[in-house]
């Protein structure tokens, strides 16, 4: 029986592939927020200032899911096991940017 790598199941149900997919999305949009922050400040233009409310909104939507498969893929990959070194230093910090 052969699997078909690029078939929509393979994709959704990998073991802990969600995670990196998803991570460079909240990453984007916070720059992308930050960038026309600093053009809305130095233009005063207050529409572009409500677009980064929205960007920062959309950050905060996105941060939720990229946590939750952080999570995922540790109890999957690692079968839960005692966190150390960097892979506990990568949580840590995670969790204290969510709170």
């Amino acid at each position: 029986m052969s699997v078909n790598l690029f078939g929509i199941k393979t994709v959704l149900l990998a073991k802990h592939a969600q995670h990196v997919v998803l991570i460079p999305f909240p990453v984007a949009v916070f720059t992308v927020a930050v960038a026309f922050n600093y053009c809305a400040h130095c233009a005063h233009n207050r529409p572009l200032a409500a677009a980064v409310y929205f960007k920062l909104l959309l950050t905060a939507v996105f941060t939720v899911p990229v946590v939750a498969t952080d999570l995922i893929a540790w109890q999957l990959a690692l079968e839960g096991q005692k966190l150390e070194g960097i892979l506990l230093m990568h949580l840590v910090w995670v969790a204290s940017r969510v709170c």
